[in-house]
């Protein structure tokens, strides 16, 4: 953004547009594609399961957008690609209303965006993740265990809210813990974060409490540079420029993230 404006003005005092400026601009894409649901599944009492017509391209770690006209849109992690595979979590007037289609029905999406991401070969994986957070892991197990090591690490308030775990099991041992005892151990996720392999690739997805509980367990067995988090930041543009998903450091989810360093 520096770069852009000092070139802008570099036109404006040059009385001309010089294309200084205009080198600078990066083309995003912005267009909706309709999609057709295909299946649902009641993965828990208020977690729904979208699986849609459309073969995507999207990288471990990126989202989407969904849209209905009429009612809004909002971001989703991208479950899998291959089909478009989402995970709504009912909670607002949208994923209400997007939870409520049927077979057939249809609503559109724009992206993905975000960056994606990597591991060397033969690494050592563990994938934590919390509440909804268990959405966005789903593609990074499937893709790691071509040619690493994946522990995935889950935690719900309960049984009902531990989505996906069957496929989950398919790509890597699963350890569970939901906070009533009913499926796994008793507690949360930090419970289960024992005898952890040194050196390992962490990746985080849930709420930022449950992620500063966990961070320092993890900076313990491996580097900063080994360990991303996704942390739920609201994002409206998806393409960096409103702001709003910015954190603390002003690393931005749809630029920067969603999975970044806690450096």
């Amino acid at each position: 953004i520096k770069a852009y404006f000092s070139a802008l003005r570099k036109d404006v005092d040059s009385n001309g547009w010089t294309n200084n400026a205009e080198g600078l601009l990066k083309r995003v894409n912005m267009q909706y594609r309709k999609v057709r649901v295909e299946r649902k599944e009641d993965s828990a009492c208020d977690f729904k399961i979208i699986q849609t017509d459309e073969v995507g391209d999207a990288e471990p770690g990126q989202f989407v957008f969904a849209w209905i006209p009429g009612v809004g849109e909002k971001p989703f992690s991208v479950m899998d690609d291959n089909p478009l595979i989402l995970g709504i979590l009912d909670r607002g007037e949208f994923t209400k209303k997007l939870n409520s289609l049927q077979r057939g029905d249809s609503f559109y999406v724009r992206g993905p965006y975000g960056q994606g991401v990597d591991v060397p070969q033969k690494s050592n994986v563990v994938l934590v993740g919390g509440g909804c957070g268990i959405a966005g892991l789903y593609l990074l197990a499937k893709r790691f265990s071509r040619e690493s090591n994946v522990l995935t690490l889950l935690a719900a308030k309960d049984r009902e809210h531990i989505a996906y775990l069957d496929e989950f099991r398919k790509y890597g041992e699963v350890g569970v813990a939901t906070e009533d005892g009913s499926l796994g151990r008793r507690g949360l996720v930090a419970d289960l974060m024992t005898d952890l392999k040194e050196g390992s690739y962490f990746f985080n997805c849930g709420p930022r409490a449950m992620i500063n509980v966990i961070l320092p367990l993890e900076l313990k067995v491996s580097a900063p540079e080994r360990i991303y988090s996704s942390v739920d930041y609201m994002t409206r543009c998806g393409v960096g420029v409103c702001g709003s998903c910015a954190d603390e450091k002003g690393r931005r989810t749809c630029i920067e993230g969603p999975f970044v360093n806690p450096e």
